[in-house]
């Protein structure tokens, strides 16, 4: 694979990272017309663990833990692939790992607009799982 190929997947998963960190940031407020209040009225819990009776703070500790692994993997993921050296032989786990976790985390805090993050989850999957060889730009 060529040298700008794998930067610009690297640049992927790290901007993909970041992004899960930035919905972490994002202020809840019914009146913010870039939040869709019109899917659930606190888009910090989860439908499932909501039926399954779970506190809120079992909701938020779920939610952060998941939010906090996926964002990570996905940017060491990226920092391993542009050549980090410690990172750079573990790029295809941590990619998995990432990706898994983001897809729990679509699963259990359904909301139309992760849609996108499910695409470009499998897409990560899909890159790590059958890439060839190991892959950096150092």
């Amino acid at each position: 694979m060529n040298n700008t190929l794998i930067t610009l997947v690297a640049i992927l998963f790290i901007a993909h990272g970041l992004v899960h960190g930035a919905l972490n940031l994002v202020p809840y407020q019914s009146n913010l017309p870039f939040w869709p209040s019109w899917w659930r009225p606190e888009p910090g819990h989860s439908w499932l663990l909501q039926g399954l009776g779970a506190s809120d703070m079992t909701n938020r500790i779920v939610g952060g833990t998941i939010w906090l692994i996926a964002a990570l993997g996905f940017v060491f993921a990226g920092l391993g692939l542009l050549g980090v050296p410690f990172l750079q032989s573990a790029w295809p786990a941590l990619t998995v790992i990432a990706a898994v976790v983001s897809l729990l985390m679509f699963v259990l805090f359904w909301h139309p607009w992760l849609v996108v993050g499910a695409v470009l989850n499998f897409g990560a999957l899909f890159a790590a799982i059958f890439a060839r060889g190991p892959l950096s730009v150092s």
